[in-house]
């Protein structure tokens, strides 16, 4: 039996960097494949596995497996849990969506919680915790969704999207920002800024309107500030923002123009 994380999400050279040289500092950047907030504002955060097994499922030992992949990550999930009463899920699904199974977190254990064995029973469970969406954004990267995701949308309930990161100062648990990275391949950043700015930026807020949304409500449940990284995949140039209102385009502030990498991290250590 094999079990392993699985995530949608590309790779990100820049999240890597700011993890490892801000952890020098005591800081760690906590991400999850998941994050939600349904109609009556409980958050709900998301890690899921994909297994690979043809035999009888063991649930003790799956639930002893996700403990060891955890790591220290079952600290910053406990402390959600806890202190700010987030629900905390892990998804585990088969290779080819024949089983899906929920565990939970309780006092740092892994407890199994309920299993389906068909995405139209899970997405009923799944619908429980996330906004009913009259719209689904399409995904861009086809290539990178797995069986759960084509499911759940054939289903009329999209899998929670992933969040970037919450930095936490690691000695205390506490969080001190709320992180999102925003690829930019089509052009500069210069002419990006530009466009966000201008009549395109009316586009892009309406397309993303569902992870800004949550991404502020994040930042003000954890009462901290969120900080939105561009970063420009040709080139090391950043741009750095954040969400203040969800009105209009015009709540989405930028704060700099391009920058180098070390002009960055002054920017992150300046608001933490």
């Amino acid at each position: 039996m094999k079990l392993k994380f699985d995530t949608v999400e590309q790779h990100i050279l820049t999240k890597d960097k700011i993890k490892k040289d801000l952890g020098k500092y005591g800081f760690f950047l906590f991400e999850s494949e998941g994050i939600s907030e349904n109609e009556k504002g409980q958050f709900s955060i998301f890690e899921r596995f994909i297994l690979n097994t043809n035999t009888n499922i063991d649930i003790d030992k799956i639930g002893n497996y996700i403990h060891s992949l955890l790591g220290k990550k079952i600290d910053y999930f406990s402390f959600l849990k806890e202190n700010k009463k987030f629900n905390v899920f892990f998804i585990v699904f088969k290779y080819d969506c024949s089983f899906f199974g929920i565990w939970t977190l309780e006092y740092r254990n892994i407890k199994f919680k309920n299993s389906f064995n068909n995405c139209k029973d899970f997405s009923k469970w799944l619908a429980q915790h996330v906004v009913k969406r009259e719209k689904i954004k399409p995904f861009r990267k086809q290539h990178y969704l797995k069986c759960i995701d084509n499911c759940l949308r054939d289903n009329r309930v999209p899998y929670p999207g992933n969040f970037d990161g919450i930095l936490f100062y690691s000695y205390n648990l506490e969080p001190k920002l709320v992180l999102e990275f925003s690829k930019v391949n089509y052009t500069t950043l210069k002419r990006h800024k530009e466009n966000l700015q201008g009549y395109l930026g009316d586009r892009y807020f309406k397309e993303d309107i569902n992870r800004w949304s949550i991404f502020l409500n994040l930042s003000k449940k954890l009462k901290v500030p969120n900080r939105i990284i561009w970063w420009y995949t040709k080139s090391e140039e950043y741009m750095v923002g954040y969400v203040e209102h969800l009105k209009s385009k015009e709540g989405i502030r930028l704060l700099t123009d391009t920058i180098d990498y070390k002009s960055l991290i002054e920017e992150i250590q300046r608001v933490i």
